[in-house]
């Protein structure tokens, strides 16, 4: 935690077709050699990332992409790559190198204005000539009002700084924090984190060392405990706690052993609310009770890790609603940014917690289910559900009223 996690970072990609002058003007920005550069077409495969701080905004993350139009054997599935990165931006930069304006920039600026994406086009590479008469009238058409930039001039560079810091200032979302509307000053909360063979050794993982700080920071009273000794940490204490927080995989313990009257939820679910839409993945949690013989279920984690023998998304997860159902499902898994792009034909999706992915790509990844009717929970809602204490992890919340309302659409039930 020495640096801003790249999911508390606004994401802007770079975008265009070769030799857009994407990677030249990624490293202008960033100030260093983020980027191969060259004038080979296909030069950049892979996204590249670059953390940096755009000021006066704060901490960002730069993302450049491959070129769109690739018309080498891999470049299908370099646009892949690209159109992958395209669902974390916060904000997209088109570029459109001179003289140049075609079905490439139409279909991308099609697909943004569809999926809700913020575009700022620039025309590029501005010292080597002037933009296509008819990109310029199009973009006037869609209210667009692009820069003229060089990777080789200092004027445009500082007016492109400008516009995306006072983009960010103005329309970039704001980070909620993990427990906001949950937590005073003085407030006594415990935090069970059972450290089985699947807890990084010698260190906490995302949302609970996220958790902990915000706790410290907010001057409240922090316990942390294993969840065989939560009786104990309990009776130690004076008076009952504000609040507990549990691991998702460890809640049906923790809810037998926490009194009735104190508010539980888990760091699941506290990153449901974080990072996309709580009440969406609560409609979806409710449909992992509902499941028959031979559905597909998919379950989606956004970072890499070796499985192990108590891993939750690939043993526990799986057992757990099949027997809640009695029926035998399929699984499927991804990992990273490999969430399907149409995910019809799944009978129910479940999303990790997402602390590694930013807001934009999880809501995005919400939308995708919604519009193909695919009910989304996340790993703290459907094991609340499969346990029956969807109810209990959800009432902490200020905004619980809305949350527990029964919205599942009847063609998902």
């Amino acid at each position: 935690m020495q640096h801003t996690p790249n999911s508390m970072r606004p994401h802007i990609v770079l975008t265009g077709r070769c030799n857009a002058g994407k990677s030249a003007l990624m490293n202008a920005l960033t100030r260093r050699e983020t980027s191969l550069v060259a004038d080979t077409p296909g030069t950049t495969t892979d996204p590249v990332r670059r953390g940096m701080e755009w000021r006066p905004f704060g901490p960002v993350l730069m993302i450049d992409t491959a070129g769109l139009e690739d018309n080498s054997p891999l470049g299908g599935k370099r646009a892949g790559r690209t159109w992958k990165a395209l669902e974390s931006a916060d904000l997209v930069l088109l570029l459109i190198p001179p003289g140049v304006w075609g079905r490439a920039e139409q279909d991308l600026l099609a697909t943004c204005r569809r999926r809700g994406l913020p575009v700022l086009p620039l025309f590029s590479q501005a010292d080597r000539g002037g933009p296509d008469p008819s990109a310029v009238g199009e973009l006037a058409a869609q209210c667009l009002q692009p820069l003229a930039v060089s990777s080789r001039r200092p004027e445009g560079l500082e007016k492109l700084r400008q516009e995306v810091a006072d983009f960010l200032l103005a329309r970039a979302p704001r980070q909620l924090s993990p427990l906001e509307g949950l937590v005073q000053a003085g407030d006594r909360v415990v935090l069970v984190m059972p450290q089985d063979s699947a807890a990084p050794a010698g260190r906490l993982i995302m949302p609970q060392a996220r958790v902990l700080r915000e706790l410290l920071d907010r001057r409240a009273l922090a316990l942390s405990t294993d969840t065989a000794d939560l009786p104990a940490a309990l009776d130690c204490m004076r008076e009952p706690p504000q609040l507990v927080l549990c691991d998702s995989q460890a809640l049906a313990s923790v809810a037998r052993d926490t009194p009735a009257g104190v508010p539980l939820s888990t760091f699941s679910v506290l990153f449901a609310r974080l990072q996309g839409d709580l009440a969406g993945f609560a409609r979806g949690a409710r449909a992992a009770r509902r499941l028959r013989e031979g559905d597909r279920v998919l379950i989606a984690e956004a970072c890499a890790h070796h499985p192990t023998e108590e891993d939750i998304a690939r043993v526990k997860l799986p057992r757990w609603l099949e027997e809640c159902n009695g029926v035998r499902l399929r699984f499927e898994h991804c990992r990273g940014h490999d969430f399907p792009a149409d995910p019809a034909g799944l009978a129910l999706a479940v999303h990790c917690g997402a602390c590694t992915l930013n807001p934009a790509e999880l809501r995005r990844r919400q939308a995708i289910c919604e519009e193909a009717r695919v009910p989304l929970g996340n790993f703290g809602t459907v094991i609340a559900a499969l346990h029956g204490l969807l109810e209990r992890v959800l009432a902490p919340f200020p905004e619980s009223g809305t949350l527990l309302e029964d919205q599942v659409p009847q063609a998902l039930v």
